[in-house]
């Protein structure tokens, strides 16, 4: 149990303190005088740390030491702060404690030798030992080395001991060797010391830290120091009156410290601070670099054969040491700004956070959990019909348009809405997130579906040509993609809706229509009123503008086809493509004839190639050689009639490809 102590350097009195830490204040020449320190205040974080504040008399010059847990003394090194505007601190020390990883570093044990026998007598070679037992011996340690045997299906283990004695090696299996005792005296000392320290580090692990302070006569100290503590969590209730919304914030405090608080005061920060771990308590030793020891060289220095003069420079005076300085005042404790005050509780924001005070006086004991008060104002707040169209089903939600119309954030938090109902009863609607809301922001927070709301949605894409221009041979077509999302709503029988919808953004899409009532990174906002009954038709169109240059000239048919299929064009358009396609079918029509004379040319070159060589291979003035030279006549003269069809072809290929050539050029439309 923890306990404060005060005396005047001998005498003691034990009074039970929070937070698991010891005070010993002691203050001389008075007489003992029982003090207690006081947990005044405790500001509770949303980061998951706590800042424990206390007060404590003192008089003139006073020792204060704190034993302060293992857990908590990282976080109490890099925050303990003492506030005494008319004292010094003179001295802040911690008592030198090692940690287990420590506790061996000056001796030529590590704590894995300690883990069994056999890694212990490996640590002690060349120790010597006496072995008790059926085999007892005595003489040094030599090795200790694992033998495996099986017996059937079971494999077995058993390490075996060598030691040198006097009559030579000799050797036994450790479960065998019972008793065995170390001779050596500074080794089995050293064996000791380290079963020793292990043995205190795995006591209730603690350190003591002594606090010196001069000043002048009997005055109040404040200590505080942050430590870890459970996260409190924000809680809302919103209850829907006929003409107001009344928003209720309440927060869950934990009590984790060990002990009861007592009538302390309570600051709840929302923020986002960074919160860090250091192990300020444990030994860190640097990692340096190993210089290995430098031999001298084997030189001969030069004998000296030359006569200096005496050196006449002068040794430079030693310089004077400053006067030291008095140590500065202890940390002044800062001016609270004081907090807005508001029905539950008052609340402040600061830098990067919002600051809490709780009205009043808090007590909770130990381990438990707690509500504390907030927030309790009427809000600028209305109901609302949402619907969220990035959802892949969308649904009517009932939800709540808030809008924080007070001076500091609002923590976000879980938040529970109620109807108003006949007399002092309300009727639960649904639950809901309500996330962080600086002050003057609007957020919409839905709490249920609006299951009597009749919702449909449709979507479909189309692609228009708005504009078609060709010039210098050129088609460019001005497009525009267009996804159309149709939104049906109908409201019930006698109850109308304020519907919001958040439609969401498409990347290089934009709002076409209708005019959106407000919209975000991510959405556009549309709002409509919606009598009871009616059914509302909304339709959101986004749209895409799209540009496509095509050479005309390389425009094949099927691509074309592909660019107006399903269209209308204008009479000019349609003019001006039909010619391009007669005049390419032309073209075509030319071509083909052109390439038809070429491979009958080719065929006739190559039957003169097979001609010939039958020549060749016959007697000469035979029938079969007259014949050979015959139909070698008739190749040569289809082949002068084909080299004048083909130049006409040609020409006829190149004056349509001309023709077409300066049509598209010459186009302008």
């Amino acid at each position: 149990m923890s306990a404060v102590r005060a005396s005047a350097f001998s005498d003691e009195a034990m009074i039970p303190l929070a937070f698991c830490l010891l005070f010993l204040v002691s203050a001389a020449p008075l007489p003992a005088a029982q003090v207690e320190p006081r947990l005044e205040r405790v500001v509770l974080s949303s980061s998951g740390v706590a800042v424990l504040d206390h007060a404590v008399e003192v008089e003139a010059e006073a020792r204060i030491e704190l034993i302060v847990p293992a857990a908590q003394l990282d976080d109490f090194l890099k925050s303990f702060a003492v506030y005494d505007s008319q004292g010094i601190v003179r001295a802040l020390t911690l008592e030198g404690e090692a940690f287990a990883r420590d506790l061996l570093r000056d001796l030529p044990l590590v704590e894995g030798d300690l883990a069994s026998l056999e890694a212990l007598l490996r640590a002690l070679k060349g120790v010597s030992v006496a072995i008790g037992g059926p085999k007892a011996l005595k003489g040094r340690i030599v090795a200790v080395a694992p033998e495996e045997r099986k017996e059937g299906k079971t494999r077995l283990i058993r390490h075996r001991l060598t030691l040198v004695t006097n009559d030579g090696l000799r050797s036994l299996f450790l479960d065998e060797a019972d008793p065995i005792r170390i001779l050596d005296h500074d080794r089995a000392q050293l064996l000791e010391t380290a079963l020793a320290r292990l043995a205190a580090a795995r006591a209730p692990a603690s350190r003591r830290v002594t606090l010196r302070l001069e000043g002048p006569g009997p005055r109040q100290v404040r200590l505080a120091w942050l430590v870890e503590a459970p996260v409190w969590k924000m809680t809302y209730r919103a209850l829907l009156e006929p003409e107001a919304v009344r928003l209720q914030g309440w927060a869950v405090v934990d009590n984790r410290s060990g002990h009861n608080w007592q009538e302390v005061e309570l600051l709840l920060v929302a923020g986002a601070p960074v919160t860090l771990r250091q192990p300020l308590a444990e030994l860190v030793w640097a990692e340096r670099p190993e210089a290995p020891v430098q031999l001298p060289q084997p030189i001969r220095p030069r004998r000296d054969e030359e006569t200096l003069p005496p050196s006449s420079l002068a040794q430079p005076a030693p310089k004077a040491l400053a006067p030291p300085r008095e140590a500065p005042a202890a940390f002044a404790r800062a001016a609270v700004q004081e907090p807005a005050a508001v029905p539950a509780a008052g609340a402040a924001e600061a830098a990067r956070r919002t600051v809490f005070r709780v009205p009043g006086r808090i007590s909770l004991p130990d381990g438990a959990s707690g509500l504390v008060p907030v927030l309790d104002r009427v809000v600028l707040a209305e109901p609302i019909l949402l619907v969220r169209g990035d959802e892949a089903q969308p649904q009517p939600y009932a939800a709540l348009r808030v809008v924080n119309g007070t001076d500091h954030t609002l923590p976000p938090g879980i938040l529970t809405v109620f109807a108003a109902g006949e007399g002092a009863r309300s009727e639960f609607l649904g639950d809901a997130e309500l996330p962080q809301m600086p002050p003057g922001v609007v957020r919409l927070v839905p709490y249920a579906v609006d299951d009597a709301v009749a919702l449909a949605v449709e979507a479909e894409s189309e692609d228009r040509i708005t504009k078609v221009k060709i010039a210098d041979g050129v088609l460019t077509l001005e497009r525009v993609s267009r996804r159309l999302t149709r939104y049906r709503l109908k409201a019930p029988l006698g109850e109308g809706r304020l519907l919001v919808l958040e439609h969401p953004k498409a990347p290089e899409f934009r709002l076409a229509e209708p005019a959106a009532t407000a919209e975000s990174a991510r959405f556009f906002r549309f709002e409509r009123r919606i009598a009871p009954q009616q059914t509302l038709d909304l339709t959101v169109v986004l749209e895409r503008p799209e540009l496509e240059r095509v050479e005309l000239l390389d425009l094949d048919p099927d691509r074309l086809a592909a660019l107006f299929a399903g269209r209308t064009l204008p009479e000019p358009l349609r003019a001006a493509l039909a010619e391009i396609a007669a005049r390419r079918a032309a073209l075509a029509n030319a071509t083909r004839a052109r390439e038809q004379l070429e491979r009958e040319r080719e065929q006739l070159l190559a039957e003169q190639e097979r001609l010939r060589a039958n020549l060749a291979a016959v007697p000469q003035g035979s029938d079969l050689a007259r014949r050979l030279l015959e139909a070698l006549a008739r190749s040569e003269d289809r082949l002068e009639e084909l080299d004048k069809e083909l130049a006409h072809a040609r020409a006829a290929v190149a004056a349509a490809e001309a023709e077409l050539r300066a049509f598209i050029r010459d186009l302008v439309l």
